[in-house]
């Protein structure tokens, strides 16, 4: 789990979206190891319009106090103890900047593979990692397919990197402390929820993954298990992808199929009988409610599977209510996988 502030794993976790925050909290057996992993209590509240607005620029949080008084309410919706209490905190995924780096070559020495991971991610994307947070990750690309010849120029490694900006994180971790919450670990609601879901996914060559959070949504095409490409786009016109209007759900689905549209285009499949991977649907996984019309994909090439709380890696205390799509990001920052 690539996470911007890792320090330990706590028992609570905490998401935080454009118009809900989430607490989850768990339970762990560790004489049995992760499979023992229990959702003791999880607790959902709704916030004011407007409070929230995630954007990887400006500052998100209109009021922190008034974000700190919500998470009070929240907290004290629980039985918890009094005082600071460990949090892992999940932010929407529009709250950063999140790209593929293409190496040839990777150094082995950390100082050194950071300083140019970090110095590729200023250059390509155009900006200063001066006061923001960065992590990132490296995938190896099977030899054949990075789509380059073999040779000079070939891709060996793949890098998802991840920046924040100071101010912007400053702003939750406040909103956090003052509610009594220390978060110890935070992390993105989209690429947590990858990660959760891998298990899950079909070992094939080629699929997608797609999160819809109330704000817009991210979408992973992998290839090899490598990520290919990425997208992470707010919705049009303030549109929420966790509203399920009419309107709403054709907007999100012309989004969603231009950008697997855009992916098709980039990456064209190789004709019929030349390779295996053209002879099949391609699974498209979604987290989140969706409208997407399954004859749209399959026309792409691509067939849909949804994704549900059923499907993670956990046991339900008998305290647990329903925990929404909404609230997945905050039990995705407790679970260690």
């Amino acid at each position: 789990m690539m996470a911007l502030f890792p320090i330990r794993h706590p028992r609570l976790g905490l998401s935080i979206d454009a118009r809900t925050i989430t607490l989850a909290e768990v339970r762990r057996d560790w004489r049995r190891g992760w499979t023992s992993l229990a959702l003791r209590r999880s607790s959902e509240r709704e916030l004011p319009p407007g409070l929230i607005r995630p954007s990887a620029t400006e500052p998100n949080v209109s009021d922190v106090s008034a974000l700190a008084a919500e998470l009070r309410a929240l907290r004290g919706s629980r039985r918890t103890a009094p005082g600071p209490v460990s949090a892992a905190l999940s932010l929407p995924d529009l709250c950063a900047r999140v790209g593929l780096l293409d190496f040839e070559h990777v150094p082995e020495k950390q100082a050194e593979r950071d300083a140019l991971v970090r110095w590729r991610f200023q250059k390509e994307f155009n900006t200063s990692l001066q006061d923001r947070r960065f992590a990132y990750r490296i995938f190896r690309v099977e030899e054949g397919q990075n789509g380059r010849a073999n040779g000079a120029g070939v891709i060996r490694a793949r890098v998802l990197a991840v920046a924040i900006r100071g101010e912007i994180i400053d702003q939750y971790e406040q909103a956090c402390e003052q509610a009594g919450l220390v978060p110890v670990n935070v992390g993105l609601g989209g690429l947590r929820l990858f990660d959760l879901y891998r298990h899950a996914l079909s070992p094939v060559d080629e699929l997608f993954f797609l999160h819809l959070g109330e704000s817009g949504f991210s979408f992973f095409a992998l290839r090899h298990g490598c990520p290919a490409f990425l997208r992470v786009k707010p919705l049009r016109n303030g549109t929420s992808a966790a509203t399920t209007s009419s309107s709403t759900s054709s907007s999100l689905s012309n989004e969603v199929l231009a950008t697997l549209q855009f992916y098709t285009d980039l990456h064209p499949r190789p004709p019929q009988g030349s390779s295996s991977t053209s002879d099949f649907l391609r699974p498209l996984y979604i987290v989140g409610n969706h409208g997407l019309p399954a004859s749209a994909a399959e026309s792409l090439g691509i067939t849909i599977s949804s994704l549900s709380v059923d499907d993670l890696p956990y046991r339900k205390g008998r305290a647990v209510g329903r925990l929404s799509f909404a609230g997945l990001p905050a039990l995705a920052g407790v679970i260690e996988m």
